[in-house]
């Protein structure tokens, strides 16, 4: 049987491949970053994304399949391509996300689509109501797992700054840095490194306790975060879907988290337990927070405890394979053969 990946990644990745090793699983990966020659035409995103497509649905015709679409946009562009063809092939859209909803035009397409696929993989309960919504999905069909990664040691994560005390803020998805900018100019005894696109700064006064890191490697935004008092993660309301990245790498290294109370983060970060929460858009509430974190450090310090806990038993690499072997022995009959086990590590 294959498994076909479908993604916008890099051409070599290939999801699962290396922790699930059943022999009776033949891995193929059709990315759109592949035909680069495609590369000089006019509107080539939207052709490679067509090809990855009708190479993925290819692949499934020529023996038994599971299609799996990784993001919402390979998933509608799978789907439509597919023309019928995927009937007896199951189709999984995994890291089912959206960082910013779809124009109500692309939503009727992507509804659309979205009718022909078996199950969908998202990384939040708000996100599994909110899509079921937006896209006519049955809920039952919408499967809820958390964020997971392979975790850093921090002791294996080199300080990329020189500064021995400071605060972090990484990302550039649905961010509030407005509000940061603000408090962080009221408190200028307290260093402030911000990772983000120079559009999440577009208009912003950086104070001078502000230092911008851009278009810096994976490595050096998880050493920034691994170092640092603690991370905050000021989001542009109290329902975006965004966050998790960051906030997952911050609690499997044991740092602190100051975020926006966003229903998104609810089912990692709960006030008072796994993080301190402020209301989104609230600079003062923010500047509370963080008053109260340099005079005691300790409440924060326990929070971050727990998250920590939380990461290593949930937010895991581990938990994703076991996801998949359930999918596929609930699909096909069978329980896949893995290679990876639960490896305990300390921060």
């Amino acid at each position: 049987m294959q498994i076909v990946n479908h993604s916008e990644l890099h051409c070599e990745w290939n999801w699962l491949k290396e922790q699930i090793i059943d022999s009776k699983l033949n891995w193929i990966h059709s990315s759109s970053q592949a035909w680069p020659y495609i590369a000089k035409l006019p509107g080539n995103t939207t052709i490679r994304r067509l090809y990855a497509a009708w190479s993925a649905v290819s692949y499934t015709c020529e023996k038994p399949s599971l299609l799996v679409s990784h993001g919402p946009r390979p998933a509608m562009y799978a789907s439509t391509l597919a023309f019928g063809r995927l009937k007896k092939t199951p189709h999984l859209a995994f890291s089912f996300n959206f960082t910013q909803l779809p124009s109500s035009r692309r939503q009727m397409l992507m509804t659309r689509a979205f009718q022909s696929i078996d199950r969908f993989t998202v990384f939040s309960s708000m996100e599994k109501e909110l899509y079921s919504h937006i896209f006519s999905l049955d809920p039952k069909r919408i499967d809820v797992l958390h964020w997971a990664v392979q975790p850093h040691r921090k002791s294996q994560l080199i300080k990329p700054i020189q500064d021995t005390h400071y605060l972090c803020a990484v990302g550039s998805q649905g961010r509030d840095y407005r509000v940061l900018m603000k408090v962080m100019s009221q408190l200028p005894n307290c260093r402030l490194h911000l990772v983000a696109y120079p559009e999440n700064l577009l208009n912003l006064d950086i104070p001078e306790n502000v230092t911008v890191h851009q278009h810096v490697s994976f490595t050096f935004a998880a050493a920034l975060i691994a170092h640092a008092d603690a991370m905050i993660l000021p989001l542009i309301g109290s329902e975006v879907p965004c966050g998790h990245v960051t906030a997952v790498m911050a609690m499997h290294l044991g740092v602190p988290v100051i975020a926006t109370d966003s229903i998104g983060l609810h089912d990692y970060l709960r006030h008072g337990d796994t993080a301190v929460l402020f209301p989104s858009n609230q600079a003062h509430a923010l500047k509370q927070c963080l008053e109260s974190f340099l005079d005691d450090p300790t409440h924060l310090r326990l929070c971050a405890d727990r998250a920590f806990k939380f990461a290593q038993k949930y937010c895991v690499e581990e938990r994703t394979v076991e996801y998949f072997q359930d999918y596929i022995e609930h699909t096909f009959g069978f329980t896949p053969i893995v290679t990876i086990t639960s490896d305990s590590y300390s921060k």
